[in-house]
């Protein structure tokens, strides 16, 4: 996303839809800090993974367990 990364996008977003869940997909060792915006319905998931996994992950994430 030119200008803009994940959490940028998610904090725009929120005031917008604050009950929206958040999926972020990264490979980057350093991204737990992608979950500090205090979001109930905020999960994060890392490369490389499987379609069961992000199936898995987006479930949870819709079901809020």
């Amino acid at each position: 996303m030119p200008g803009m990364n994940g959490p940028a996008l998610v904090e725009a977003i929120l005031p917008l839809r604050p009950a929206i869940r958040i999926v972020f997909m990264t490979g980057y060792a350093g991204a737990d800090d992608l979950l500090n915006l205090e979001q109930p319905g905020a999960a994060l998931i890392r490369t490389p993974f499987g379609p069961l996994d992000l199936v898995s992950r987006i479930d949870r994430v819709l079901l809020n367990h």
